[in-house]
C-alpha cells in the first residue's frame, strides 16, 4: 500500500480510482489512512474495469498484467510503473 501512497502523493492526485479483484472495501480503508485523496472503488466485470482504467490520464500500476494492458490501451496517459515493469520509455518508473 506504501507504494501506492507515494505514487499517489507523486502524482498530485486528489481522487484516486481503485480497480481490483481483492477486496475493494478493505483496500480502501487501509489505502485511506494513508492518503488524504478521495477513494472510489470500481465492481464492474474485468472488461469494463480495463476498459475504464485505461481511460484515466494517469494511471498507476501494479505489477499485474491487467494493469500493464489498460496502461499499454491508454491513449498519452501518465503511467507510473513498477520499475520492473517500466518497459517504454515515457512511463514513469516508480517503486
Amino acid at each position: 500500500m506504501d507504494y501506492y501512497a507515494r505514487a499517489i502523493k507523486e502524482a498530485g492526485l486528489d481522487e484516486v480510482h481503485l480497480f481490483s479483484d481483492g477486496p475493494l472495501d478493505e483496500i480502501v480503508d487501509e489505502l485511506g489512512t494513508l492518503t488524504d485523496a478521495k477513494l472510489v472503488a470500481h465492481h464492474g466485470s474485468p472488461v469494463e474495469d480495463m476498459l475504464a482504467l485505461a481511460s484515466y490520464s494517469t494511471i498507476i500500476m501494479s505489477f499485474s498484467w491487467f494493469s500493464y494492458w489498460a496502461a499499454f490501451l491508454s491513449h498519452d496517459a501518465t503511467v507510473y510503473a513498477p520499475r520492473l515493469f517500466s518497459y517504454y520509455p515515457q512511463w514513469i518508473p516508480f517503486d
